[in-house]
């Protein structure tokens, strides 16, 4: 079947007869199956569904020099991905650490979810829950052989814009550091932030990314803080106030002592 938008029809018989079709037009969207090579092309994929192999591809044997993770590696992050499903057909390496690793998230910090190795018998099975999943290959030079044939096919959620929101006091003081933190929901792909400050409102005064920053008010009266999110499936947007004062009365102290 190649890819593209069809339509599907339905016909029910009994022993009176046969119904006359009933159909949906372009009912189903068939999505075209890429091919991805570790190693060989770009390490970030967007789609929701592929093919995926060693760096040389289905026909040829990997190697013979070494490969690395930090090379042969694929971010696999479809918009809006509640599972990824991976299934490998073919899984012959060459004796030694030649190994194929899957993580549940954007990077080879998050939680490992597979370790395949020589003799993984096929097919192999695995799913990633959450929107991203990080594939890496490494091998040695010693042997090797024709690698891996896998495919993934990513379950997708609603594809809504993110919910903003973040904590921020409602009083501040002039010259005291305040955190900013992000609290927004429904953050889909790998999101993106920018903190706008106007202090007093309506006068820019700094700008910051990241999901956390911090900021000095040197201006007392209300200041604004207004936080955008973008995401895979749009931006949100969300503004709070914030009234700083001046302190009037001495810091009050206290602190912990041990020997």
């Amino acid at each position: 079947i190649e890819s593209g938008k069809y339509t599907v029809c339905l016909t029910a018989g009994n022993g009176i007869g046969s119904s006359k079709p009933y159909c949906k037009p372009v009912y189903i969207e068939v999505l075209p199956l890429r091919d991805f090579t570790l190693g060989s092309g770009g390490s970030v994929t967007t789609e929701p569904v592929g093919r995926i192999y060693d760096h040389a591809g289905p026909d040829v044997n990997y190697g013979p020099a070494a490969r690395q993770p930090n090379t042969d590696k694929l971010l696999i992050n479809p918009c809006g991905a509640t599972q990824i499903d991976f299934e490998f057909s073919q899984i012959k390496f060459g004796t030694g650490p030649d190994s194929l690793f899957i993580y549940a998230g954007e990077n080879a910090g998050a939680p490992r979810v597979a370790a395949i190795g020589r003799g993984t018998p096929v097919p192999f099975k695995t799913t990633v829950m959450g929107g991203a999943a990080f594939v890496t290959f490494e091998s040695d030079s010693r042997s090797h052989d024709s690698g891996f044939i896998g495919t993934f096919n990513a379950k997708l959620g609603p594809q809504t814009p993110p919910l903003v929101d973040f904590d921020l006091p409602s009083d501040g003081y002039f010259g005291v550091e305040v955190d900013l933190d992000d609290n927004s929901t429904n953050k889909l792909g790998i999101p993106t932030y920018q903190w706008d400050i106007e202090e007093p409102v309506g006068t820019p005064a700094a700008t910051y990314n990241g999901a956390s920053a911090k900021h000095t008010f040197v201006t007392t009266g209300n200041a604004r803080v207004c936080l955008t999110v973008n995401g895979c499936a749009g931006s949100g947007y969300k503004c709070k106030t914030i009234n700083i004062n001046t302190p009037t009365t001495p810091t009050e102290l206290d602190y912990v002592a041990d020997n």
